[in-house]
């Protein structure tokens, strides 16, 4: 019904909304919606790209191509924790030097929000996805008619 670009951008931009919500004074029930959007921001990003994925993929060649899909799923996965750490060891130094009861939790909050930068500007190459690419992937169901 909505296509696999429009979900793709709905679920970067909860992710990239939900990186940037939490801070010290957040409630943790709010904490929690929050991981709860952020799971559904996810979900929207995975299924939709590996719906993409295999839709032009010859059913012959589909065990072929879900291993590669995979591996770039792992491969983007691994960049991620590897930015998170980079963005964290390099403000750690700054923040110990700051005398504030918050200081230690700054390196997560500044790399929190790189990734949510990245999130929000992966939004643009959402948009650059044809929903035409995936019209195999997508299933009308016939409306239901009332039984008499």
């Amino acid at each position: 019904r909505f296509g696999p670009r429009r979900i793709l951008a709905a679920g970067l931009a909860l992710i990239a909304a939900s990186l940037v919500l939490v801070t010290l004074t957040t409630d943790l029930w709010w904490i929690r919606v929050d991981l709860f959007v952020l799971g559904l921001g996810v979900a929207g990003v995975f299924i939709p790209s590996q719906a993409i994925s295999m839709a032009t993929i010859p059913k012959t060649d589909t065990s072929n191509a879900s291993p590669l899909f995979n591996a770039g799923k792992q491969l983007g996965s691994a960049i991620g924790v590897a930015l998170t750490a980079t963005v964290i060891a390099l403000v750690a130094p700054f923040a110990n030097t700051l005398q504030t009861a918050s200081a230690s939790l700054l390196p997560y909050h500044v790399a929190f929000l790189a990734a949510a930068c990245v999130a929000a500007a992966s939004i643009a190459v959402a948009f650059a996805v044809h929903d035409s690419d995936a019209r195999a992937t997508i299933v009308r169901r016939p409306a239901k008619r009332d039984e008499k």
